[in-house]
């Protein structure tokens, strides 16, 4: 793989898993909003992006939840953040020097 090759994959990572902490703070913040029903089309959206990821998590972590803070959530929250910057630390390890 060249550096153009080098450069487009760690664009698609980056893009990927920023999207992926971007969602699941979405998500987060409409669980606020008592107003927004789950019926709503932003939140079925959100979720139908976001639940692949956080269904494993749920099936591993019992349902706790304490008051509006969803640990599964969180778990997946962190581990899209750890994700992004893993790969992003390993793609630009993998780059030549100077690049």
């Amino acid at each position: 793989m060249g550096l153009q090759g080098a450069n487009i994959l760690h664009t698609l990572v980056d893009v990927t898993f920023g999207a992926l902490v971007v969602l699941l703070f979405v998500r987060m913040i409409l669980s606020w909003l008592p107003f927004l029903g789950p019926g709503n089309a932003i939140v079925v959206f959100v979720n139908n992006l976001t639940d692949p990821l956080l269904n494993p998590i749920r099936k591993r972590i019992s349902s706790m939840s304490a008051g509006i803070f969803d640990v599964s959530l969180t778990v997946a929250f962190i581990f899209a953040i750890w994700a992004l910057f893993t790969l992003a630390f390993f793609i630009s390890v993998a780059l030549p020097g100077g690049w």
